[in-house]
């Protein structure tokens, strides 16, 4: 599990994989000083690579919302339609609808070779 930090500006956090494969992305969101998991019950996030030929939604699961932990996931099939490197972000929702870019970087798909 990665950790990144941000406070106002979205971190810096690059995804790298292979063209043709699953690609799972977990991530922990913490606060505080000990740090401990962020509670995301209500909240939602929205997770997007940006090409030239337009933007490709990822899933984003969150299996626990208590533990902080969500998954971001791009698939197979999007993985094949990808190859190099692009920009992508992921945006959290609150439960007032405040959205904000949490953190932002490339997607980098090498070849299977």
């Amino acid at each position: 599990m990665s950790e990144s930090y941000f406070d106002h500006m979205p971190a810096p956090y690059d995804i790298e994989g292979v063209h043709g494969d699953d690609i799972p992305i977990p991530l922990l969101f913490k606060s505080g000083s000990p740090a401990v998991p962020i509670n995301l019950t209500s909240y939602s996030f929205v997770a997007t690579i940006h090409t030239k030929a337009g933007d490709i939604d990822l899933t984003v699961y969150i299996p626990s919302p208590v533990t902080g932990v969500i998954s971001i996931v791009i698939t197979k099939e999007q993985s094949e339609l990808l190859n190099g490197s692009y920009p992508w972000q992921l945006d959290w929702i609150t439960p007032a609808t405040y959205r904000r870019t949490l953190l932002s970087g490339y997607v980098r798909i090498q070849p299977n070779v």
